[in-house]
């Protein structure tokens, strides 16, 4: 019964039929699907060889920007010439203002729309991005 009723709290939530909000920058951005918001994503993909696990879907669902933010964060941990970490570095902070900081007011809304399971969830993610848009911006101060 449970699994049932976070079923339809996802499908209100970020399917449809109305009022949703779908987890797609392209969409929560410029109300399309695939937009060049799509396109400028690839981009940064291509650069780092990323690959989504999840073929089914779009290049710019959140999903895939918080893994590659994942995998950009990474790169830069392994740096240690000083030029390739200020370069990794200004890479992540690009990557995060294109393609994460618009999550912050997704997951925010999310947030306030549900109170339950994914409200929550929401809450703490958004909380966990502001944290990183914070560590990204100390990272450029040095």
């Amino acid at each position: 019964k449970r699994l049932d009723e976070l079923s339809e709290q996802f499908c209100r939530l970020f399917i449809g039929p109305v009022s949703h909000q779908p987890p797609i920058q392209s969409v929560w951005a410029d109300g399309e699907l695939q937009s060049e918001v799509s396109a400028r994503l690839n981009e940064f993909a291509a650069c780092c060889d990323y690959e989504s696990p999840w073929s089914d879907l779009l290049p710019d669902h959140l999903a895939n920007e918080l893994q590659l933010m994942g995998l950009i964060l990474e790169k830069v941990g392994l740096e240690d010439e000083p030029e390739r970490v200020d370069a990794a570095a200004d890479l992540a902070a690009s990557f995060y203002e294109s393609h994460v900081r618009w999550a912050v007011e997704f997951t925010d809304r999310v947030a306030t729309l549900d109170d339950g399971f994914y409200g929550r969830l929401a809450g703490i993610t958004a909380n966990f991005l502001r944290l990183e848009e914070h560590s990204l911006r100390r990272v450029a101060e040095n």
